[in-house]
């Protein structure tokens, strides 16, 4: 499932993506030139389509395809954010929240997720996630996102 139904529409959709972008993003994390936005999910499309929708606003973007590659980067947590997905294999997003967590790790976390029923999302708030966005992402839903926790 790609973030978007293509890159082909990013593409053709560029103005419309900017115009929101800048109508949302104010100060957030600091600005997307000093800030680094950390992916992590299991399916490669998605952490691409993320890549392309995020540099080409001029955010600072680092991929991971599992969260164990992730918990184990050395990174400063200040002005940064975590796109997480919250099914994947070997480390589920929830346990890498719940290893953030007890490491007292303050980075805000966005979970992506394709399971968002209430309960889920109830977990997850109550596991101290900033955001959780549906998939497939609506551009604006995550640059909304970013611009809240900033």
């Amino acid at each position: 499932m790609f973030l978007i139904s293509s890159l082909q529409e990013l593409q053709s959709n560029r103005s419309e993506y900017s115009r929101i972008t800048k109508s949302t993003m104010g100060a957030s994390l600091n600005s997307p030139a000093t800030s680094t936005v950390f992916i992590v999910d299991d399916d490669e499309a998605v952490r691409d389509s993320l890549t392309v929708l995020l540099t080409s606003e001029g955010w600072r973007v680092e991929v991971f395809g599992n969260g164990t590659d992730f918990l184990q980067t050395d990174r400063q947590a200040a002005g940064n954010c975590l796109l997480l997905d919250l099914n994947m294999p070997l480390v589920s997003g929830q346990q890498v929240i719940e290893t953030l967590n007890s490491r007292g790790d303050p980075i805000p976390v966005i979970v992506i997720t394709s399971q968002n029923d209430a309960h889920v999302v109830a977990g997850l708030r109550d596991l101290g996630v900033a955001e959780v966005i549906a998939k497939p992402i609506d551009p604006s839903l995550l640059f909304g996102a970013l611009n809240r926790i900033g």
